[in-house]
C-alpha cells in the first residue's frame, strides 16, 4: 500500500514539474514561427511528456524516469524551425507554416529512427565517448540562447521580439512585468529556505501568477505583459501522418530530403549523447548501469510516435525525475500517473493554464537556462580569471 501510495504522490507531484517545463520548452521550439503558434509550442511539449512516458513504459522500462522535452534538444530543433523559416529551398519558400511543420516533424521523426537504429546497432557506448568539451559548448549555447529568448516575456511585449528586435523595443517594456520576473526567480531561488516540501518551479510558477492577477486585480493590468492565452483544439490524434504524405508527395520533395535527413541525424546524435548521460547521473550508487542500447531503441520510437502526434523529441529529464524519486516513487506505476496527470491536464486544465502570465513562465525558464550552465566550464572561467599563473 505504501509504495502505490509512493507511486501517486511521486507521480502527481513530477507531473507539476514536468508540466511548465514541457510548456515553456515546447514554445521555445516554435518561437522562430512567429506569435500565433506560441500556444501550439505549449501543445506540442506537453504531447510529447505524455506519448513518450507512455511507449517507454509498453517497451518495458520499469523505472521511474521521467520522459519530457529537453533543453539541449529544444535548442537544436528551434535552431532548425528557424532556419526553416529563412531557408532559401524553392519548396520552403513557396510553402506556408503547415509546411514548415510538417517538414520539421519529419525531422523529429527521422532522428527517432536514427536513435532507434543506434540501440539496434549498440551504439550505445560508443556514443558516450564524444568528447566533453564538445558537448558542453552545445549545452551551454543551448542555455544561453533559452535564457535571451525569454527577455521578451520578461519585457512585457505583447508580441513575440526577436534578439535583435529587444533594444529598439525598449520603450514599450513594462516595468512591472520586469519586477514581476525578478520576483519569481527569488522564490524559485530561495524557498528551500522556507519549505522543502514544495518543489521550486511549482512555487514560483503559483507566487508569480498570484502577484500577476492580484497586480491585474487592482487595475495595474496594462502595466503587466501577456498571459499564454487560448491554446488550439487539444485533439491527440495521428494529425501530421496526412501531412507527412502530403509532403512526400510534392514535385520539390527530393530537394529538402538531404536537410531531413541531415537534421534528423543530428537530432538523434545530440539527444541520445544527453539520454545516456543523464541516464548515468539517475542511476544511484550500488544500481546496475542502466542498458544504453535498450534505453536509445525506447527512446527513438517514442519520439517517432511523438513526431507523428504532433510532439517534439524527448529525452530523460533530470529535475521530474529526481522529483518522483524523492516523493516516493519505486515503481513504473508513478511514471503512468505522471502522464496521466500531463493528459489531464491537456483535457481539462487548458482554459486554466492560458490564464498563465508569460512573464512568469518565462522568469521560471531563465532559472532553468542558468543551472543548465555545465559546470565544469563554470570551473573553468574561474580557473582562468584567478590570480594563479599556472591556471592561466
Amino acid at each position: 500500500m505504501n509504495a502505490v501510495r509512493g507511486d501517486i504522490v511521486g507521480g502527481l507531484v513530477s507531473a507539476a514539474v514536468a508540466i511548465p517545463l514541457a510548456m515553456g520548452f515546447g514554445m521555445f521550439a516554435f518561437v522562430a514561427l512567429g506569435d500565433e503558434y506560441f500556444a501550439h509550442g505549449v501543445l506540442a511539449g506537453l504531447y510529447t511528456a505524455v506519448i513518450v512516458a507512455v511507449v517507454g513504459v509498453v517497451t518495458r522500462d520499469r523505472s521511474t524516469t521521467v520522459y519530457a522535452p529537453r533543453v539541449i534538444t529544444t535548442f537544436f530543433l528551434g535552431s532548425l524551425v528557424y532556419a526553416l523559416v529563412r531557408s532559401d529551398a524553392p519548396t520552403l519558400r513557396a510553402g506556408n507554416v503547415a509546411q514548415t511543420l510538417a517538414v520539421i516533424f519529419s525531422i523529429i521523426l527521422v532522428g527517432g529512427a536514427f536513435q532507434a537504429l543506434f540501440g539496434v546497432l549498440r551504439l550505445g557506448t560508443l556514443i558516450l565517448h564524444t568528447p566533453h568539451p564538445v558537448m558542453a559548448g552545445f549545452q551551454n549555447a543551448a542555455a544561453l540562447l533559452l535564457f535571451l529568448v525569454q527577455i521578451g516575456n520578461v519585457l512585457g511585449y505583447e508580441t513575440n521580439a526577436r534578439l535583435v528586435e529587444l533594444v529598439p523595443n525598449l520603450p514599450s517594456a513594462k516595468p512591472l512585468s520586469v519586477a514581476l520576473a525578478l520576483f519569481t526567480m527569488l522564490v524559485m531561488l530561495n524557498v528551500r529556505r522556507v519549505t522543502v516540501s514544495v518543489p521550486p518551479l511549482v512555487a514560483a510558477l503559483l507566487a508569480g501568477t498570484l502577484a500577476y492577477h492580484a497586480l491585474a486585480w487592482f487595475g495595474w493590468s496594462g502595466q503587466l505583459g501577456p498571459v499564454i492565452g487560448p491554446t488550439p483544439a487539444a485533439e491527440v490524434k495521428p494529425w501530421d501522418l496526412p501531412a507527412f504524405t502530403a509532403l512526400v508527395g510534392q514535385a520539390g520533395f527530393l530537394e529538402i530530403v538531404p536537410t531531413i535527413v541531415a537534421g534528423g541525424l543530428g537530432l538523434a546524435i545530440i539527444a541520445s549523447i544527453d539520454a545516456l548521460l543523464c541516464a548515468q547521473l539517475l542511476a544511484r550508487p550500488g544500481e546496475r548501469r542502466p542498458d544504453s542500447d535498450r534505453q536509445l531503441l525506447r527512446l527513438g520510437l517514442g519520439n517517432m510516435a511523438a513526431a507523428s502526434l504532433g510532439g517534439i523529441t524527448s529525452g530523460i529529464n533530470l529535475g521530474p525525475s529526481l522529483v518522483n524519486r524523492s516523493y516516493g516513487a519505486r515503481t513504473w506505476r508513478s511514471v503512468l500517473v505522471n502522464a496521466a496527470a500531463v493528459l489531464a491536464t491537456i483535457a481539462f486544465l487548458m482554459p486554466v493554464l492560458a490564464h498563465l502570465p508569460r512573464a512568469v513562465l518565462s522568469a521560471v525558464i531563465m532559472v532553468i537556462a542558468i543551472q543548465h550552465v555545465d559546470r565544469s566550464t563554470l570551473q573553468l572561467v574561474r580557473r582562468v580569471f584567478s590570480r594563479r599563473v599556472a591556471n592561466r
